[in-house]
């Protein structure tokens, strides 16, 4: 038990308050667990919304990912890093102080190990760092490490390059759990699609704002630029603009537009050919042109050819039969090749014909050099619109795939508990989005098998068949077999080269012929690497899905395992509420009864009727009685019900019983102390008096809970029901067991009131008695207690007497050998008699100290025999006992006072001397 925490007692139960709190600590927990779980999606639903809202805002997207990481992570700071070059300057970062960003500004991380961000950069991979203060590897400046102690830094990968870092740290040293690093893994997956979006942005960005300058620039001048601001993209009708124009102005008889490509001239326009030089021209619509054709002189210079004589040309006069072609056939004779150059690469020429020998004008030379330049941005033009168009149309994708995740998001976060939505949601907009046909989603069973779950548009042939099958066990061969094996997603873009389709697999071969699919992609539902199901969808044609889709698909699987989880960890907060319920209820029907048993210590009928009335609550619609053994019958003590159905008039009206275990289920209990229960009255089996009791009380089922009081049967508790086969479970038996117990301790509390009355009557008449005769004893006590004192002076001064009565004797006896040893010695007769009236005297001294000396010692004598009379206490006491302790005290006696001295005692006692009737005290004062 904690400090501060009092029991109660209730009877012989003891609650205490940690029994009451830990109910409400396993639902603060789990519900902790929910909220955290809830808190994630929301968080990540958050920041789509905000990737979704901000496509070109990257500084409000990562301040977002960065406050939101901080906060659902339990963590002081957090901070992204952005590549530049080879350093990561800091980004965004939350909860940081001035001199936080001050030290990041100048000291921008770069791969190394002295901080984690330096780690990151380094391996590319999620590094933890439990405490920076105890790490040696650490650089970062002191002061700066007062408020960090645990750090996470997680890579922001793309195409496994890192391109970014996102760090939080906490104040406390310890790892971060798996979970949050999870969670962070997440925030910095979405972190680069916001700087891939604001990247991609920036690119078209840059290049439309090219195009609208040079577009800009030259529709003012020319109409080829209107022909091309009307049609962008489309480069047929600015070609031929651009010859018409070139050939009118100029005054040519045709012209060609020739597109360069691979060290060759292709024809990409023609304006007004001769019809013998164009049936010919038409059938090499590539020319390879030699350095002697002008061609091949525009390739050598990238400048401008002009000839005002064809025929004069080398490559006429040794036949090259390009130029042959176009002098006799088309008849030209002056030609104008203006070369079309991006950034001095050659893209084409543009080349106009005049069939008679006339030189073109510089004017008309720079008006062709400006259409020349015209196309070359049409060109131009048209790529970076297709290439903006790509942009446009993966940008469109990436919010689509990000629009369905929300949504997802959302169903999970609308339906905590219930999957088929989540599922229905997510097949929807895979399919959807991926452009296939139809799909559905399996849970994989413990014994390996594949359950359908959710099925979007199954073909009805297919559907018929498929439902049917409710779980699948499929081969190696499978696809569903290859996702067990490896735990990676399966592609197949044509289901007939499948060997479970050429084995004849009955589900798959169903799926193909039945379902029409023939492009497949299967994407596990993982919890960390444990293969929880699959997500299936299925084309109608032989079209494979894109990396995005699979990453697509991938995402969901992942919200699905989310989903399942949640439902899981609500499921069981849902059965421990109720458990804790079920509990605290019980905990509650058995302190009102404690309760009841200690206001009513001397009467059993409230407790009675306070166990049937809870009985009958708990277990509703059930009736409850109790009965007592009595004089050899069973007698009606208390009943309680809450519903109509049990008639406790008529049924009472047949007590008392006899006490018979052939007839009575009770007896039965009673006499082997165990429950009995009867589902059903209307069983052969059942006793004839129960089955007419059941008839007239109006119940089917009935329990009987023996009341047992020192291992001998004394009543029953008798649970009725309603309905036939109603059983108690182990924990409501257990309940009852418990009532029975506490009717029981009702019971003997009565008996040990009225024993306890009974037993003060007869103190109080002791107690008079007592009084009487304490007064006379007084009396009494005082002499003895003088007596025992003057016994104890009497012996203290008896010890001393007895040694100096001794000792002088001695003497006397001394002196007298003293004398008879002088005389044998050689002593003048002077000295002599000096001596011997000295012995005298001293001889007579000593005999008149052993004179006194026994004066005293009668004296003593008196005392003795005067205290003995009515001192000490006359008991029984083992005589060997009392000897031996008389001989220890004698000895340690005799050593106190003289530390050398030293005997051995040799102990004799007689085993049969036993017990004797005698004064202790006065028998250790003899010895």
């Amino acid at each position: 038990m904690s400090p501060g925490v009092s029991p109660v007692h209730f009877g012989s139960f003891i609650v205490t308050d940690d029994i009451a709190e830990a109910p409400k600590r396993v639902i603060a927990d789990l519900q902790r667990r929910l909220d955290e779980s809830l808190a994630q999606q929301a968080a990540t639903a958050d920041v789509l919304k905000v990737i979704s809202r901000s496509t070109f805002d990257l500084q409000s997207v990562l301040k977002t990912l960065i406050t939101s990481a901080v906060k659902l992570c339990g963590a002081n700071r957090g901070s992204i890093f952005l590549r530049e070059g080879d350093v990561f300057p800091l980004r965004a970062a939350s909860s940081t102080t001035p001199e936080f960003l001050q030290y990041w500004a100048a000291n921008p991380p770069r791969a190394g190990r002295g901080s984690a961000t330096s780690r990151v950069i380094a391996s590319g991979k999620v590094e933890v760092i439990a405490d920076v203060l105890t790490d040696p590897e650490m650089q970062m400046p002191v002061n700066s490490l007062n408020s960090i102690r645990g750090t996470l830094g997680v890579p922001m990968l793309r195409d496994h390059k890192v391109e970014g870092v996102l760090v939080l740290t906490r104040p406390e040293p310890g790892l971060f759990p798996q979970s949050q690093i999870d969670l962070v893994q997440t925030f910095a997956d979405q972190a680069m699609i916001a700087i891939e979006n604001a990247r991609l942005f920036d690119e078209v960005q840059a290049k439309s704002a090219d195009l609208q300058e040079s577009l800009q620039h030259q529709t003012a001048t020319s109409e080829v630029l209107q022909v091309i601001s009307r049609s962008p993209g489309e480069l047929h009708p600015v070609f031929q603009t651009i010859l018409s124009s070139a050939s009118t102005i100029c005054d040519a008889q045709f012209g060609l537009l020739l597109l360069y490509e691979s060290g060759g001239f292709r024809c990409a326009s023609i304006f007004n050919l001769p019809s013998a030089f164009a049936e010919t021209f038409l059938r090499n619509p590539v020319i390879y042109p030699p350095p002697i054709d002008p061609l091949g002189r525009l390739i050598a210079s990238r400048q401008l050819v002009h000839v005002t004589d064809v025929k004069q040309e080398h490559a006429y006069l040794t036949a090259f039969p390009p130029i042959v072609e176009l002098v006799e056939l088309g008849g030209a004779r002056t030609l104008l090749l203006v070369p079309m150059l991006r950034e001095k690469d050659i893209v084409g020429v543009v080349a106009i014909f005049r069939q008679t020998v006339h030189a073109f004008s510089d004017k008309q030379i720079e008006l062709v050099t400006s259409f020349a330049n015209q196309a070359v941005i049409a060109i131009e033009n048209a790529r970076l619109l297709s290439e903006l168009r790509e942009r446009t149309d993966d940008l469109s994708e990436s919010l689509q795939h990000q629009t369905a995740t929300s949504e997802v998001l959302k169903v999970i976060s609308r339906s905590p508990g219930e999957l088929d939505p989540v599922f229905q949601t997510i097949l929807a907009s895979a399919t959807n989005i991926c452009t296939a046909q139809f799909g559905n989603l399996f849970v994989l069973n413990e014994d390996g098998g594949f359950r359908c779950t959710s099925t979007i548009n199954l073909p009805p042939a297919f559907a018929e068949t498929f439902l049917r099958q409710s779980v699948i066990y499929p081969p190696p061969i499978d696809p569903l077999g290859r996702v067990i094996a490896t735990r990676r997603h399966v592609q197949v873009v044509d289901v007939r080269q499948e060997p479970a389709y050429l084995t004849g697999f009955r589900p798959f071969l169903e799926l193909v012929e039945l379902g029409g699919a023939k492009a497949i992609l299967l994407v596990p539902m993982l919890k960390e690497d444990v293969l929880v199901g699959v997500i299936a969808i299925f084309r109608q044609t032989r079209q494979s899905f894109s990396d995005k889709q699979i990453d697509l698909v991938t995402s969901f699987a992942n919200q699905a395992v989310i989903a399942i989880e949640n439902a899981r960890l609500l499921s069981e907060l849902r059965e421990r509420t109720d458990d804790l319920s079920e509990s605290l209820q019980r905990q509650t029907a058995t302190a009102d009864i404690l309760k009841v048993i200690a206001s009513s210590p001397y009467d059993v009928q409230p407790v009675f009727k306070s166990i049937v009335r809870s009985a009958a609550t708990l277990f509703a619609p059930c009736s409850a009685t109790i009965t007592m053994l009595k004089e050899g019958q069973m007698h009606w003590n208390a009943s309680a019900e809450l519903v109509a159905t049990f008639d406790h008039e008529r049924a009472r009206t047949m007590y008392p019983i006899p006490f018979d275990p052939q007839r009575s289920p009770s007896a039965k209990a009673i006499i082997e102390r165990r429950i009995v229960e009867i589902p059903d009255i209307l069983l052969p089996e059942t006793p004839v008096f129960t089955r007419s009791i059941g008839t007239v009380g109006g119940f089917r089922s009935i329990t009987f809970v023996p009341l047992v009081s020192q291992a001998t049967g004394i009543g029953t508790i008798i649970l009725t029901h309603p309905t036939p086969g109603f059983r108690l479970s182990q924990g409501q038996l257990d309940l009852m067991q418990t009532f029975a117990d506490q009717a029981v301790i009702a019971i003997e509390n009565a008996r040990l009131f009225d024993e306890v009355q009974a037993r003060t009557k007869e103190l109080s008449l002791s107690l008079e008695e007592l009084r009487t005769a304490q007064d006379r004893l007084v009396q009494t006590e005082k002499l003895a207690s003088l007596g025992q004192l003057t016994a104890g002076i009497a012996h203290e001064i008896k010890n001393p007497l007895n040694f100096v009565n001794n000792f002088s004797s001695l003497s006397g006896d001394l002196i007298d050998e003293l004398n008879d040893l002088l005389r044998s010695l050689a002593i003048d007769d002077k000295a002599r008699e000096e001596i011997d009236d000295l012995t005298q005297m001293l001889k007579g001294n000593l005999e008149r100290v052993v004179q006194h000396g026994k004066r005293a010692d009668s004296i003593v004598k008196n005392m003795l025999l005067h205290s003995r009379e009515g001192a000490g206490e006359q008991r029984a006491a083992d005589i060997n006992a009392i000897v031996e302790e008389s001989l220890n005290l004698a000895y340690h006696g005799a050593r106190a006072e003289k530390s050398g001295f030293n005997i051995t005692l040799s102990r004799d006692f007689d085993p049969s001397a036993g017990i004797i009737d005698l004064y202790p005290q006065e028998i250790t004062r003899c010895f």
